[in-house]
């Protein structure tokens, strides 16, 4: 039987909620701020507010190995949450939730996986 892995991340950073949004949004500049993305791709741009719109992501980890898998936006309600699924070497989902808090931004990551081996 296959491990499935839940994950909680939470972040509070002093900014406004919209810069924190367009950043997080805007994930195809992710290996420039975000330590462990090596890449992200577009694939399928998707509806214009980007919905159904699919990338690829690489990321690396402290052990020497590489994760690759592709990610659909399903749901995005601007600067509340945006929520996509996961499939490739990982299946499953995540949700971002995004809140103002005085001059802090609330983020918290959800994400729900399954390891696939395909090998």
């Amino acid at each position: 039987m296959q491990q499935k892995y839940s994950f909680v991340t939470r972040w509070e950073i002093k900014a406004p909620i919209e810069k924190v949004w367009n950043t997080i949004y805007d994930s195809v500049n992710w290996p420039v701020w975000w330590k462990g993305v090596l890449s992200v791709q577009v694939l399928e741009k998707g509806e214009p507010n980007g919905v159904n719109g699919v990338r690829r992501y690489i990321w690396k980890s402290a052990l020497p190995y590489k994760l690759s898998f592709d990610m659909r936006l399903t749901e995005r309600e601007d600067l509340k949450q945006l929520h996509g699924v996961a499939f490739g070497e990982l299946e499953g989902e995540g949700t971002w939730l995004f809140e103002q808090n005085g001059d802090r931004c609330r983020v918290q990551y959800n994400w729900n996986v399954l390891p696939i081996n395909r090998g």
